[in-house]
């Protein structure tokens, strides 16, 4: 007689993940959020403890969101001034700093791979600050973002804290550092390269008091390891002159303050292949030009002396145009650009608004062999611009696809965006888009 043989059921009562040996569990907590980590508190009574000695991941002290109702608060009422609102962000404050204090109180692990602070600088201490970035230096943080500036309450006229936090703070395992609207004098900058021997990527954004103490002089930006540099909107100028060593730089993104004559050389960059850069400054730079791959150029300050002496990209492989393209100096740039640049195959145009007929005077037969792919942004299409695209289609043979996005580029990576291309205006410029585009002989990608 056969006997039926009875299956085991797995038993669900048993805590199996509580069995995986801690290296596991760390790899585990190392792919959630700061609020998911301590949610596992509540697993098991062996998870209770365990977030606060294994997790090492993103350390997000975003305080946005305090801001923006302080900010809706205080604009609804009558009885709204820059002081009450500054008054009572102080008694806010507090509540940010217990939030920080007690996360950082209470994990026990060794290392943040990634510490981020957002806030108004203003309406902390100093030494909270000071404490809070010395800390994650002893816990070898690896990425470190200080934002003072899309927080603020109010446009105040300079930066309050001052970074680094002291000469005795050192950063041996960071890779990534940005830094917007703080202060940081020439001295600070040149120790803070020293103290970061493995630093990759550095970004300073509104660092409006980059100064040598008030008076001018020279410095130098010195890092083996350096690949990645942004420098917007800081006090660079004639007066106190930067000039850039990094052997291993690739990319570099610059854009002076509005008053200020920029003075940035670049010596030693053999590697540097990307450039984002208003174009009225390109000639700086000219030197290095023939190396570039990639190049973002801002437009907005063009002039004619640009379009009738173009430099050479011998190697340029991606162009991306941004502000003012509409304009036909703007347009007259494009193929002057276009026809120095014979190894170009990526195109993007920004907010493209195609002049009259007058285009067409200053158009010459030129082939484009090696375009492969044209990107419109910020584009109302017409009959004008599908001229354009028929015209570039004709005289580029690889030429693969055309993507047209209609989103507005100023809203552009923002949380706006998300909801305008959910909008029924959106779904109607598109739609638009589709149906003025038939007659272009090729595969057009909508956005």
């Amino acid at each position: 007689m056969n006997k039926k043989r009875k299956t085991s059921e797995p038993d669900v009562s048993v805590d199996r993940i509580s069995e995986l040996p801690d290296d596991i569990i760390a790899k585990i907590m190392s792919c959630l959020t700061l609020k998911q980590a301590a949610a596992t508190s509540v697993i098991s009574t062996r998870w209770r403890y365990l977030w606060k000695h294994l997790y090492s991941g993103f350390f997000d002290f975003d305080g946005t969101t305090i801001i923006q109702d302080l900010k809706r608060q205080y604009y609804e009422t009558s009885l709204w001034n820059p002081k009450n609102l500054s008054y009572v962000g102080k008694r806010k404050s507090p509540e940010f700093t217990s939030w920080v204090n007690q996360v950082l109180q209470t994990h026990k692990g060794s290392t943040i791979k990634r510490f981020r602070i957002i806030f108004d600088s203003s309406l902390l201490y100093k030494h909270a600050i000071d404490k809070w970035i010395t800390l994650a230096s002893s816990k070898s943080v690896q990425c470190l973002e200080l934002d003072f500036s899309s927080s603020r309450l109010s446009r105040g006229p300079l930066p309050s804290y001052d970074f680094p936090p002291s000469s005795h703070c050192r950063f041996q395992s960071l890779t990534t550092l940005s830094l917007k609207y703080i202060r940081i004098s020439v001295e600070s900058f040149e120790l803070l390269l020293i103290r970061c021997p493995n630093l990759e990527e550095l970004n300073i954004t509104d660092c409006p008091t980059l100064d040598h103490a008030g008076s001018p002089q020279s410095f130098k930006l010195y890092s083996c390891s350096l690949k990645r540099l942004t420098l917007w909107r800081c006090g660079i100028n004639s007066k106190n002159r930067c000039t850039i060593l990094a052997p291993n730089l690739l990319s570099l993104t610059y854009a002076p303050r509005v008053h200020l004559k920029p003075n940035l050389i670049l010596e030693d960059v053999p590697r540097l292949n990307y450039l984002e850069i208003d174009y009225c400054l390109l000639s700086q730079f000219r030197n290095h030009l023939p190396q570039l791959q990639e190049l973002v150029c801002d437009l907005k300050r063009c002039c004619n002396d640009h379009v009738n002496k173009p430099p050479e990209f011998p190697n340029l492989k991606n162009l991306t145009m941004k502000n003012e393209v509409g304009r036909l100096l703007s347009f007259r740039f494009l193929f002057a650009h276009l026809n120095a640049a014979p190894m170009l195959e990526n195109l993007t145009i920004e907010r493209c608004a195609v002049p009259m007929k007058r285009i067409w005077n200053i158009i010459e037969d030129h082939q484009y062999n090696k375009l492969k792919t044209i990107k419109f942004t910020s584009l109302v299409v017409t009959a004008k611009h599908v001229k354009l695209m028929n015209y570039l289609v004709s005289h580029a043979p690889q030429l693969e696809k055309i993507i047209i996005d209609v989103c507005p580029s100023l809203i552009l990576g923002t949380p706006i965006e998300i909801s305008y291309r959910q909008s029924i205006e959106y779904s109607k410029q598109k739609d638009d888009v589709i149906n003025v585009t038939t007659s272009v002989p090729i595969n057009i990608t909508f956005l």
